[in-house]
């Protein structure tokens, strides 16, 4: 059910909050990520992450722009979906020489199964605490699967360290800067009131500055960004091995990391 947002400044809210995270900052972010996943050839799974991290910038920014219900359920809904592409590709590490197991075959069944079905049941009951109940078990599904395969990669080699360590950089930044986002919105809605009266005081656009929800955007997009770089790293080194691919990074002082494959990596796979 629609939720207005505690934050006195609606006008700063609806736009700068939302363009920040949707019409700027996930535009560039995405439009890196997908450019690189086809650069690289990399599976199509993982460019599929980069759409689904899109389409809930979009989400948002709509919903933010009109504050409309419909547009809400546009902002929550493609969360679940979003999760459920990362967790197919946090799962699917076998060789791909290899038949896949039965549980890898029918896991893009049981995602859809999970997604559709909770929208059906979420369009007719669309309470908030079960949108976050059915949230917080996918998630804590990729976050469990992610801290595993993490902890138990190889380190026979060089690059396996590498990737390794790298990996669990981006995955622990990426959550610390969610983390930390969400603590801002958390105190921007306990302490709404004594906010509200500084953000008076300051004026635009220094009120800006304190508008935790924006941050909480901001974090989020930046968070998940960081972490899924991280976490395809180790996905793609345990699938198809670390010696071809490493991190690189791209963009205005290295801002936008991706995954590459080495040099030698790239020409056999154009062959």
């Amino acid at each position: 059910m629609y939720q207005k947002p505690a934050q006195s400044d609606c006008f700063i809210i609806s736009f700068l909050g939302p363009l920040v995270e949707s019409h700027f900052f996930f535009g560039l972010l995405v439009h890196s990520g997908m450019k690189k996943c086809w650069d690289e050839r990399l599976p199509l799974p993982l460019g599929l992450c980069q759409v689904s991290i899109a389409i809930v910038g979009i989400g948002s920014f709509l919903f933010h722009a009109t504050l409309q219900y419909e547009w809400q359920l546009a902002d929550e809904l493609p969360m679940i979906f979003c999760c459920a592409f990362s967790v197919y590709v946090i799962f699917d590490i076998g060789n791909p020489s290899l038949p896949q197991t039965l549980f890898v075959r029918s896991l893009p069944y049981l995602l859809s199964l999970y997604s559709f079905g909770f929208t059906a049941l979420y369009l007719r009951y669309p309470y908030p605490v079960f949108l976050q109940v059915a949230f917080g078990a996918i998630q804590l599904l990729a976050t469990s699967r992610s801290a595993y395969i993490v902890l138990t990669a190889p380190e026979g080699t060089h690059r396996e360290k590498k990737n390794k360590a790298d990996a669990t950089y981006y995955v622990l930044t990426g959550s610390a800067i969610f983390i930390i986002g969400f603590l801002f919105w958390n105190l921007d809605n306990v302490f709404c009131d004594q906010i509200s009266q500084l953000k008076e005081y300051l004026g635009t656009p220094w009120s800006f500055i304190l508008e935790g929800h924006a941050w909480w955007h901001l974090a989020t997009g930046t968070g998940s960004y960081l972490s899924g770089v991280g976490l395809q790293l180790m996905s793609l080194s345990l699938k198809e091995g670390a010696e071809g691919f490493e991190i690189k990074r791209a963009g205005i002082l290295g801002l936008f990391p991706y995954i590459a494959r080495t040099p030698g990596k790239i020409n056999l796979k154009l062959q």
